[in-house]
């Protein structure tokens, strides 16, 4: 094979390679043209053989990205914004703090606007009372009154007596006879009364009449008294009470009646020892 034939075989090879691409084989047809007919209307061959779509130059190169120079993720190489861009969560001042009572949970800045409430002072909240707490925020009901005084009528009573005759001789004869007593009065009050006293012979006959007059009584202290005399020998009972009138004219209180007898041994004389 000649070195003419060897290089025809190659370019046929190569024509039919190049024949085959859906481009380049319209270039080479428009190249063919132009060798047989001598290049006549090569330039209008040639822009006539391509569309929009099949033009060799593909133009400016397309780059997707974020465009926005305010976003997080800006792309500075972007050639088309594809909606990718971010942009950070807007400042929102107010209470970050979850404990305070104006927590704001959209918050991202403290603004030092947090208030806490404050804690409850237990104690008595009533003006009117007596131990009223003014910093108390919680009545814990503690709260106390003065009482007012209760309606009270004072009734007198006997605290204690006793009736007995006695030996004022020193002989083992008794000849006095005596009435002790000692009262007292409810209401925490303090009156002025007559302690009287009726003595009866045997024969249930009125024999004497005593008497004590403005006796003290009242409910803090105690006053022991008594009444005596003599008397002639005999047995004796005795009926003792308080005399003290109140608003209603009740006068005759806690009256006691001794009906064992008491005996009375002999008659005191007057100038005896």
């Amino acid at each position: 094979m000649t070195n003419d034939e060897g290089a025809l075989e190659t370019l046929g090879k190569g024509i039919d390679k190049v024949s085959k691409h859906p481009v380049w084989s319209k270039v080479l047809a428009v190249l063919m043209v132009a060798v047989l007919g001598g290049g006549g209307g090569m330039q209008m061959e040639w822009f006539g053989l391509f569309g929009d779509d099949e033009t060799p130059n593909p133009g400016p190169v397309t780059v997707p990205g974020c465009m926005q120079v305010t976003a997080i993720n800006y792309d500075p190489h972007a050639t088309y914004d594809n909606g990718s861009c971010q942009f950070p969560p807007p400042v929102i001042y107010g209470c970050t703090n979850s404990t305070a009572s104006n927590f704001d949970s959209r918050a991202t800045n403290d603004n030092g606007s947090c208030e806490f409430e404050e804690e409850d002072v237990y104690g008595c909240t009533d003006e009117e009372a007596e131990n009223y707490n003014s910093e108390a925020t919680r009545d814990d009901g503690s709260c106390e009154y003065e009482e007012e005084p209760e309606e009270c009528e004072p009734e007198p009573y006997f605290w204690d007596t006793a009736f007995y005759a006695y030996d004022s001789n020193d002989n083992n004869m008794t000849d006095m006879l005596t009435i002790d007593f000692d009262a007292d009065v409810n209401c925490n009050a303090t009156i002025n009364a007559t302690i009287r006293a009726e003595v009866y012979n045997s024969t249930g006959d009125l024999y004497d009449e005593w008497e004590f007059t403005n006796y003290t009584i009242n409910a803090t202290s105690g006053e022991y008294y008594w009444m005596e005399d003599e008397v002639e020998a005999g047995n004796y009972t005795i009926s003792v009470w308080i005399e003290w009138c109140n608003d209603e004219d009740e006068c005759i209180w806690n009256k006691i009646e001794y009906t064992e007898p008491v005996t009375v041994e002999e008659t005191k004389r007057y100038g005896d020892a």
